[in-house]
């Protein structure tokens, strides 16, 4: 597990937050209070502000899809299977905040697990314990 000096895996755990947690809210087509709710407390402003992922109208910008992309490559080699897991629980955590587990927004999960090298027995495994 060999991350480059000078890597922030922090911000890059934030991008790849972020980007999952939106895609899993847009999944499923429906606006959900509960998950935006979810989504502004778990991702707040001033830390997304500072990581540089917001605009001077609050809107993301272009850094954090760069920091997505940079997190895909990283994250898989420079996070321990438990800090996976945590990200994974965090991501069911926010599909279920409307109280339902769309398949649309379990095939996001499983694509997040897939990006951080998570195989599927482990990621099942790990969700009978969510």
């Amino acid at each position: 597990m060999e991350v480059n000096v000078g890597v922030d895996v922090g911000r890059l755990k934030l991008a790849f937050g972020v980007s999952i947690a939106r895609a899993i809210i847009d999944a499923d087509r429906k606006v959900d209070y509960g998950e935006f709710n979810l989504f502004g407390r778990i991702f707040q402003r001033p830390a997304l502000r500072a990581a540089g992922f917001l605009d001077g109208d609050d809107q993301f910008n272009e850094a954090l899809a760069e920091a997505w992309m940079e997190a895909c490559a990283v994250l898989p080699g420079a996070l321990t299977e438990d800090e996976k897991l945590d990200l994974i629980a965090l991501f069911y955590g926010t599909s279920m905040a409307d109280d339902e587990l769309d398949d649309r927004e379990m095939s996001v999960i499983r694509e997040a697990a897939t990006l951080l090298g998570v195989d599927d027995e482990t990621l099942d495994r790990h969700l009978e314990t969510l």
